[in-house]
């Protein structure tokens, strides 16, 4: 696997994603922030990272949901694992959402920093190895 290893945050809202990025670099991580969901494609071809933390409620113009299926169906992002951090916390929601973006995982809002970090090397390892 390239160093530095790269995670993705799409997540609109600044307190979560500043926490996502502490997070990320407490790992010793890469965070790319992608500020701008519409463009969320484009950047994230651009950044090639090798896990992406998805939110599902983004803005008016494209969901998480939006996101991940455009992701699946583009040839150099397939591949990538999609880790869902959002706020539903019903388990049809989760179940649906799981379906809809064919993510690796779902963490829901609020988490234990523990349990992304967990979900974010369980990713690692299973899509790279070592």
């Amino acid at each position: 696997m390239s160093l530095p290893i790269k995670v993705a945050i799409i997540e609109d809202d600044p307190c979560n994603q500043k926490y996502l990025e502490m997070l990320i670099e407490k790992m010793e991580y890469q965070a790319i922030k992608l500020y701008n969901p519409s463009s969320a494609i484009v950047d994230l071809v651009r950044e090639n990272p090798h896990v992406v933390l998805l939110d599902i409620k983004l803005s008016p113009e494209i969901s998480g949901t939006e996101i991940a299926q455009s992701m699946k169906k583009h040839d150099s992002l397939k591949n990538i694992p999609i880790i869902v951090v959002s706020a539903f916390a019903l388990k049809d929601e989760v179940r649906e959402i799981m379906e809809k973006t064919q993510c690796n995982d779902y963490i829901t809002k609020p988490f234990l920093m523990d349990r992304l970090m967990d979900s974010i090397n369980e990713q690692l390892y299973n899509f790279y190895g070592n």
